[in-house]
């Protein structure tokens, strides 16, 4: 959307994707005996979901090092996320 133009849309976008990750925070599931076995996702790895989309977020409206940030705990709890190695190496650029 910014290559086109409609920097409030991207913003609006990049904005969401910071809120979404706070919500899911806030909003984590207890431990689940199941989640062990592949069921369910993990406490710490509903975490690390919630921060790369933190990082998403900042990361699109130029926020390098709040990006960075997020994207290493997240990578901390679940280095398992392919995608957050790509932006961590971007945000160190």
């Amino acid at each position: 959307m910014m290559a086109l133009g409609q920097n409030d849309k991207a913003g609006a976008v990049f904005h969401k994707l910071i809120s979404k990750g706070e919500a899911d925070l806030d909003a984590l599931e207890a431990p689940d005996f199941f989640a062990k076995f592949g069921e369910r996702l993990t406490v710490h790895e509903q975490q690390a979901n919630a921060r790369y989309l933190k990082a998403l977020g900042f990361f699109g409206l130029g926020e390098k090092e709040k990006a960075k940030a997020e994207v290493q705990y997240a990578l901390n709890l679940n280095n398992s996320l392919v995608w957050a190695r790509v932006m961590l190496k971007e945000c160190s650029r």
